[in-house]
């Protein structure tokens, strides 16, 4: 079975997941359509560990000198716009669907 939850930010997606999560008898796997963005935040812009959660929660709007002044949000729209140019508008599908596919669940 696979749930989908979409929404703006802030309508409480995390928030519905840990009651599914509560009320479901087997574990369940969770990938995040942001997951490509956020990766680029590690790996490419190479925030430190240290700061990478609290940037991705309650500093996703401020701007950073770590990101040459611009906020986590701004970037990780960037970069979808880049993905969504180059690969096509179901680039996250894409992605998301071969993730998935090799999640051990």
């Amino acid at each position: 079975m696979i749930i989908l939850l979409s929404g703006p930010p802030r309508s409480g997606k995390d928030t519905a997941k840990a009651i599914i999560d509560k009320h479901v008898r087997t574990p369940i796997g969770h990938y995040r359509m942001g997951n490509p963005m956020r990766d680029f935040l590690k790996h490419v812009m190479k925030v430190p560990p240290q700061t990478y959660k609290e940037m991705l929660e309650e500093k996703k709007d401020l701007t950073t000198h770590l990101l040459n002044n611009h906020s986590p949000r701004t970037i990780q729209i960037e970069t979808f716009k880049f993905l969504k140019k180059m690969f096509g508008e179901n680039v996250l599908g894409v992605i998301a669907v071969d993730a998935i596919a090799s999640m051990p669940y």
